[in-house]
């Protein structure tokens, strides 16, 4: 115990190591850690309570890797993978990916690699932050600023203590832009922390980390120790007056929707609450101090904008937008992985030309854009260029950047039942709106698929549905109902089949296709 703090910032590091060692969190471990760190059992249980990832009854099976991505994109150097071509592709934050040896500073500088924080240390911390504004990269730091603005509100807070976040953990366990970059190329995240740093004023640094992600977490230990032993890191960097520090922070992730609302919490020894964005502030964030949060692409796009220039990233983009932006394609599709296209690149460039499109003699039925809560659009609809303003008012957001295929065997009734269900366990319950809303609504998809349903359940899906994008507290509650809400949209001759007819089209609803009427019955189950 007496390797972590002596106060609540000790909580999360001890109930790792705790349960890493003894597979389980005992009510002694409960006990010996509110000690240490000055706090009751209650408050201890509370914590441990709310990740699913702990548990406070040993396993009576083989302990399980917990990686929710599955197997790494890229695997030991000298590998190789089967990756969607790199054609009409325009890598900035995977530039490195599979090129480099993530585990050897040496072959990340002979790429160019901290040439983007040496260029920005010649630069006053307002020019970088102007230099990035031009840039176009945008990304919302929790509390509704862009990046550049929150670095200038950072910036220009009181006090010396100052803070940036590396959020390296996301709720979407089919997304491969975290866990890739922390395992494939750690440096060019660690640099992007640097360069936000010295942009915003801060002087200290916290890489959140996944502990479910075993190898990102341990090359990025490694990428730690190589920057803390060269002169890119600790005081004066580079012989600048900028002096910097970082710690590398393992969290029992998936952590709800991945905002500042939930991390910083989980830094703090506290249980996160259900709470919006707009509940974060810039001005006051870690432990009360001016704190920056961006994500891992965010911080690998850094090191590339300074190194190459504003004028050379948003010159990527097409179509009028700026820059690039990557997506995981799965599903239904020849060559699934990860990719990184010019954002106003169209969908169907990206499932056609990239992906390769559909494998066989498949036809496409729907795209499901932003994860497993994300919207879903026919396949008419594909030519719609990823930009944010467009996706918007076509009713879907890029969300986590997953695309998720889906061919004419797929029930649109069905996919809208297992959105629901991820849903529903990725609750954590203390809102009414999304504990409630999320469950009744899948028990009504579900009712709909096995045979029980009647015409005005559909009214009370759109009810609940309302309630929940308007009432819920985080994005993960208002996210919920859209993948009903779009395949309802899209697919409405399916929904009425299902309910008027009993008759799923697709075949996949089991008790509708003359198999069994057991609840969990259902084909294509993940």
């Amino acid at each position: 115990m007496e390797a972590w703090p002596k106060d609540r910032t000790g909580l999360i590091p001890a109930l790792l190591k705790v349960q890493e060692k003894e597979n389980c969190i005992s009510a002694e471990a409960v006990r010996e850690i509110g000690l240490h760190v000055g706090v009751t059992d209650n408050e201890v249980f509370s914590l441990a309570s709310f990740y699913p990832r702990f548990r406070l009854i040993p396993s009576s099976g083989p302990r399980m890797d917990p990686n929710l991505n599955g197997p790494p994109l890229f695997g030991q150097p000298g590998e190789t993978t089967d990756l969607p071509p790199i054609d009409r592709q325009v890598r900035v934050a995977l530039r490195n990916c599979g090129s480099i040896d993530p585990e050897d500073i040496n072959t990340y500088i002979a790429r160019g690699g901290y040439g983007g924080l040496a260029r920005a240390l010649r630069m006053r911390p307002e020019d970088v932050e102007e230099e990035v504004r031009r840039s176009g990269l945008r990304e919302e730091n929790g509390s509704g600023l862009s990046l550049p603005a929150g670095w200038r509100v950072c910036r220009e807070a009181p006090g010396k203590e100052k803070y940036v976040i590396g959020q390296g953990t996301v709720i979407d366990p089919q997304a491969l832009t975290e866990v890739t970059l922390l395992e494939s190329d750690p440096h060019a995240v660690l640099e992007g922390l640097l360069i936000a740093a010295y942009a915003s004023g801060a002087s200290r640094g916290i890489m959140v980390v996944d502990s479910g992600l075993p190898s990102a977490g341990s090359r990025l230990e490694k990428a730690f120790r190589q920057i803390a032993d060269s002169p890119y890191l600790g005081d004066r960097i580079l012989g600048s007056d900028f002096s910097f520090q970082i710690q590398i922070s393992p969290v029992p992730g998936p952590l709800s929707c991945g905002d500042p609302a939930q991390v910083l919490p989980a830094l703090e020894g506290r249980r996160p609450t259900a709470c919006g964005r707009s509940n974060f502030s810039t001005a006051s964030g870690f432990l009360g101090f001016p704190t920056v949060c961006q994500g891992v692409e965010t911080l690998a796009r850094l090191s590339g904008i300074l190194e190459r220039g504003a004028d050379w990233y948003r010159g990527l983009g097409l179509n009028g937008c700026a820059g690039t932006k990557t997506c995981t394609l799965i599903g239904a599709i020849k060559r699934a992985g990860l990719i990184e296209v010019p954002w106003g690149t169209s969908l169907r460039t990206i499932i056609n030309d990239i992906g390769g499109g559909l494998p066989g003699e498949g036809k496409m039925k729907a795209l499901q854009v932003g994860g497993p809560l994300g919207g879903w659009l026919p396949a008419s609809e594909l030519d719609i260029l990823v930009a944010p303003d467009t996706l918007i008012a076509a009713g879907i957001t890029l969300g986590s950047g997953t695309l998720n295929v889906s061919d004419q065997t797929a029930c649109a009734v069905d996919l809208a039942r297992k959105a629901l269900e991820f849903a529903r366990e990725e609750s954590c319950g203390q809102c009414l709106f999304c504990r409630e809303g999320t469950r009744q609504m899948e028990e009504i998809l579900t009712d709909i698929t096995e045979g029980r349903s009647r015409p005005e359940d559909l009214d009370l899906l759109l009810d609940l549905g309302e309630g929940l994008k308007l009432g819920s507290s985080c994005s993960l509650g208002r996210t919920a109902p859209d993948a009903f809400l779009t395949t309802f949209r899209h697919f409405p001759e399916e929904y009425e089949t299902h309910i008027r007819e009993k008759r799923c089209r697709a075949g996949v609803c089991r008790p509708l296709s003359g198999g069994t009427s057991e609840r969990v019955g259902l084909v294509g189950k993940r």
